[in-house]
């Protein structure tokens, strides 16, 4: 059914943001951080990082891309592994308490996509994105899909388009970084889980 889709979707989302962001806490409390609030601002970072690594790589070429995509969460669960038998007690308690925030994101990103889909329309997304809490948008949530399908083609050089003067914060490349940090789960899809 729809409803099992997108929570399934929405799960694994989730689970792949929380690979590097579970990462970023254990390098935080190995590096003596003991604040339950600096660990949830590592976490974030390290997605952060993780997301701008990939669209970097992705820019630079497709190929080291997927390699990156398949790589960096094999390599994020084992260092994570290996750095969370060094933790003192303190810090393991610390980091298992972050499971609240945690859940607290993956509940509000369900509960966000559950009101956009309220009446349906997961097998065309993109076209509910634009009217689904108001009249009809402009094409702006396709950017962000326009810009990953571009950074993940295999032909260089990319299109003046994906070129153009962005700012540093600005929300397509932004979004396109976390579609193509995510490209593995593309891959096993077939396609781009964009909504």
């Amino acid at each position: 059914s729809d409803t099992a889709t997108l929570a399934l979707l929405v799960l694994l989302h989730s689970a792949l943001l929380a690979i590097p962001a579970l990462l970023g806490a254990v390098i935080a409390a190995r590096l003596a951080v003991r604040s339950q609030t600096l660990l949830v601002i590592a976490a974030f970072l390290a997605t952060a990082i993780d997301g701008y690594l990939a669209f970097w790589v992705y820019l630079a070429g497709s190929a080291a891309g997927h390699v990156l995509s398949y790589g960096f969460p094999v390599a994020a669960v084992v260092t994570t592994l290996v750095l969370w038998r060094r933790l003192t007690p303190d810090a393991v308690r610390l980091i298992r308490g972050l499971w609240v925030p945690g859940a607290l994101v993956v509940f509000a990103a369900l509960f966000v996509v559950s009101l956009g889909f309220m009446y349906g329309g997961l097998g065309h997304p993109l076209e509910v994105s634009g009217n689904r809490f108001t009249y009809v948008l402009s094409g702006d949530n396709l950017i962000p899909l326009l810009f990953a399908q571009t950074l993940n083609a295999p032909t260089r050089p990319l299109p003046s388009h994906i070129l153009c003067d962005w700012l540093f914060i600005d929300c397509p490349p932004f979004q396109a970084r976390f579609l193509v940090a995510q490209s593995s789960l593309f891959v096993l899809t077939g396609h781009f889980t964009y909504a």
